[in-house]
């Protein structure tokens, strides 16, 4: 097979289970509606189910992270719109590695399926309000138009600028509430006052997580992997992770790689959090790397999907812990 055809492999492969992770999310959040599950419980189970799946993927296993690191590269290596050229090196490595349990067909088809539940999983949690007002409202025949999910341009920052989400947002208001001016709804920007007013939970941690999660205990034990508590106090760590980001001058720098840090905030939002967004951590302007530099939404988006086996375990084992904290 020659290495065009691997290309082809990985595309075809990558079409196929961008369209099955998508098919998931539309299949699970039908069943939850008529559960009546909330939508933040429906969300998370849906996501952990997808991360499941691409954590079972062969490039997720620690002897290959090797070929997966050259993967990583591909941006960097070759020119745009040639970046799957990089399959190639990776073909070299795998031949000298001398890999006997699969096939280097199997491992291509696996890393595009990894990469696309990747993209679909962090495309459902960065724009999860799209997806919670189909979930209120019991419209999914929006997937219908949207095999790959291209529902959502990346670039868009404000779901204000979504014109699918403005027709649910519409949709769930009787008209009367619809102000002349284009159709912006006087209750929601209201809302959208009092959300951002909230200085005492401004990320919206779940109240049954935020007593142990604020705790001293909780700050000591994430300054072995992740906070720089050189840099970040405890007070500095709740005050960014709890209040309104113009109501202090705090900020949270982290010891641990963007990639482990991008996971971490992910997960973060996804298990415990309802607004730790990639968009509010940059809009926040609190979060830093360890070159103290800001997180923003494009290399948070880019690291998540990088994050190493190990890295990952990492995070799901401080998630477990402050959720076996906060019920003890």
């Amino acid at each position: 097979m020659k290495i065009n055809k691997y290309i082809d492999l990985y595309n075809e492969s990558y079409s196929i289970h961008r369209k099955e992770a998508t098919k998931i999310i539309k299949d699970r959040l039908i069943t939850y509606n008529d559960k009546k599950l909330a939508f933040r419980n429906a969300q998370n189970k849906t996501s952990a189910e997808l991360w499941k799946i691409e954590g079972n993927c062969l490039v997720n296993r620690e002897d290959c992270y090797v070929l997966k690191e050259i993967f990583q590269k591909r941006n960097k290596v070759y020119q745009t719109g040639y970046e799957l050229n990089i399959i190639d090196d990776i073909n070299e490595k795998f031949i000298n590695v001398g890999y006997k349990d699969f096939s280097f067909e199997e491992f291509v088809s696996d890393l595009a399926k990894s990469e696309a539940y990747n993209y679909v999983s962090f495309s459902f949690n960065e724009y999860a309000g799209v997806y919670e007002k189909m979930f209120e409202l019991n419209r999914f025949d929006d997937f219908e138009n949207m095999p790959e999910f291209n529902v959502i341009d990346y670039n868009v920052r404000d779901y204000d600028q979504i014109d699918l989400y403005r027709e649910l947002c519409s949709l769930l208001k009787p008209e009367e509430d619809l102000e002349d001016n284009g159709g912006e709804k006087e209750e929601s920007e209201t809302c959208i006052k009092i959300e951002k007013e909230d200085s005492e939970n401004y990320f919206k941690l779940e109240k049954k997580y935020i007593d142990y999660f604020t705790s001293e205990d909780c700050y000591a034990y994430l300054t072995d992997d992740f906070i720089d508590d050189q840099q970040t106090t405890h007070e500095d760590f709740v005050n960014v992770f709890m209040k309104c980001p113009e109501t202090h001058s705090s900020e949270v720098n982290f010891i641990a790689t963007t990639k482990a840090i991008s996971f971490f905030l992910g997960e973060l939002n996804n298990e415990l959090f309802e607004g730790l967004t990639q968009t509010s951590v940059e809009d926040s302007k609190k979060f830093k790397t360890n070159n103290n530099r800001l997180l923003t939404q494009s290399n948070l988006a880019h690291s998540k999907r990088n994050a190493t086996p190990t890295e990952k375990n990492m995070v799901r084992d401080v998630i477990n812990h402050i959720k076996d904290n906060s019920c003890a």
